[in-house]
């Protein structure tokens, strides 16, 4: 196959990719169909399958697109805070590294970011291999944020670790999904008062917020008089 063609396939292959990423984040994989990608991007079914192999496998690149660059920038973040910290790496800087790639993500044309958009819709239809396509995705680089905290909030145990940063992913991704331009329910609950548009104001208020909920004291604390 000359360069020339090559360069064609990919181009094909990248149209139909980017294609899927946007219906797959307006509606979900589930109500979208490959007639409707095909007719968007001018190509046949045939096409699809060569690239890709099935619609599965089409489902599997965009999470693979879209995952990836975030996992990533939060492996970096992390990278960084480590090498700056040491042994002494704060719960903000561990905080802000899991959670501002995921604030500050690839957007949709109409705003909305497409790994909050995409995620909404897969944990609103569960699979059984689209759970394990997420697991494939998170779960080595939650493990390593995970005992990160454990180190950076040494009265919680691993297992309130693991709450609490379930509680923090949880928290990010309901704030997201109500400041994305389709929703717009923070601006019409706050009148105008929070600016939904200022990535590092969502992200600090969100920052504070889980801050607090990470230190706070363990559940298993005893009392005191």
């Amino acid at each position: 196959m000359s360069t020339a063609a090559k360069e064609k396939e990919g181009d094909v292959r990248q149209r139909i990719l980017q294609e899927a990423m946007t219906r797959f984040a307006h509606k979900g994989s589930e109500l979208t169909t490959v007639r409707e990608i095909t007719e968007a991007t001018q190509v046949n079914v045939a096409a699809i399958n060569y690239h890709f192999g099935s619609k599965e496998g089409l489902l599997k690149a965009v999470l693979d697109a879209v995952l990836q660059p975030l996992n990533a920038e939060r492996s970096r973040l992390l990278d960084d805070a480590e090498r700056q910290w040491g042994d002494s790496l704060p719960l903000s800087a561990l905080l802000d590294a899991l959670l501002r790639p995921l604030v500050q993500s690839a957007r949709t044309p109409d705003g909305g970011r497409i790994a909050v958009r995409l995620l909404q819709h897969l944990r609103a239809t569960p699979q059984g291999e689209v759970s394990l396509l997420l697991s494939d995705h998170f779960d080595g680089t939650a493990h390593r944020f995970i005992q990160a905290f454990v180190r950076a909030v040494p009265h919680i145990s691993r297992a309130e670790a693991i709450w609490r940063y379930e509680f923090a992913r949880g928290a990010a991704m309901h704030v997201l999904a109500d400041v994305d331009p389709r929703s717009g329910r923070l601006t019409l609950l706050s009148q105008g008062l929070c600016d939904s548009n200022d990535d590092e104001q969502v992200l600090q208020q969100l920052l504070r917020f889980v801050s607090a909920g990470f230190a706070a004291p363990s559940a298993n604390a005893v009392p005191t008089e």
